[in-house]
């Protein structure tokens, strides 16, 4: 029996090694796009919809002082807010797109950044106070 139990592992393994990759899921997608399946903001997105947030997208002024605030230049970045009623501050998340997928710029390594609504607003009004 064991020497049954030892050959099915070194048939499997072998297998594993020599064997034909499986085709890319969403997941793997992804990955190759943004580095990692964490940073894809469809994934941030799944992860917070057990909250049912509200998502809006910033306007051109507004991701441009936002990003500015941050010391990040990226004319393709886009910045979106979500906000929960469960939580008091809003979670942001800018993101740049590649290819089909929308990428997360970390921000001081998190993938958002979360604001009171006052402090929000002062941020995105720090260069012209436009907003």
């Amino acid at each position: 029996m064991y020497k049954i139990l030892c050959a099915m592992l070194a048939a499997s393994a072998v297998f594993f090694y020599v064997g034909k990759a499986l085709p890319q899921t969403n997941n793997e997608v992804y990955e190759n796009a943004c580095g990692r399946v964490g940073d894809a903001l469809p994934v941030l997105e799944q992860f917070f919809a057990k909250w049912n947030p509200r998502r809006a997208e910033l306007n051109v002024d507004a991701v441009k002082n936002y990003l500015a605030h941050h010391g990040i230049e990226d004319a393709t970045a886009r910045v979106f807010v979500f906000q929960s009623p469960q939580f008091p501050v809003f979670a942001v998340v800018a993101a740049r797109p590649v290819g089909e997928v929308n990428c997360i710029i970390r921000i001081r390594g998190r993938v958002h950044q979360e604001y009171l609504p006052d402090d929000l607003q002062a941020i995105l009004n720090e260069k012209d106070g436009s907003i």
